[in-house]
């Protein structure tokens, strides 16, 4: 109904609807992987730090059946990991939609990038180290300007 009251076309809402509920499938199937693997031991070191594994571990310690919470926090994760990208990706379209309109910081930003890197990829080592203070500087404005949630 309110798909329809919004205009989308039947079909649209319908590839919505499905692309959403793969997502939240995959979601609670990959966090149900990832903690099999914390329960086996065979955790990654960067997935001991992980938001479910740290959740889970916390809830075990908590009265109560540790199947249930560990369901829950599985039903939590794939939510915040939804809402998460949407809302990336609407910052994400809003930035590209900022530089659009403002070529001299579109040209800035590119001049920053091309110096950092080069014509690699942008690294985890470029974002921590502080070298791209302008794409920083461009993110934290362009969702300034319109937040993802608002």
């Amino acid at each position: 109904p309110l798909a329809n009251s919004l205009g989308f076309p039947l079909r649209m809402k319908r590839g919505f609807d499905d692309a959403f509920g793969y997502c939240l499938v995959r979601s609670k199937e990959l966090a149900a992987e990832l903690l099999q693997r914390e329960r086996e031991g065979k955790l990654a070191p960067d997935e001991e730090s992980c938001y479910l594994v740290r959740a889970v571990r916390r809830s075990r310690t908590t009265p109560g059946d540790a199947a249930e919470n560990e369901a829950e926090m599985i039903e939590v994760v794939s939510s915040t990991l939804l809402a998460a990208v949407d809302t990336t990706s609407s910052v994400a379209n809003w930035i590209f939609v900022h530089l659009a309109r403002n070529p001299e910081a579109q040209a800035s930003l590119h001049a920053e990038l091309k110096a950092s890197i080069g014509d690699g990829p942008i690294t985890r080592d470029h974002l921590e180290a502080g070298a791209l203070p302008y794409l920083n500087a461009v993110i934290r404005e362009a969702h300034r300007i319109t937040p993802g949630v608002a």
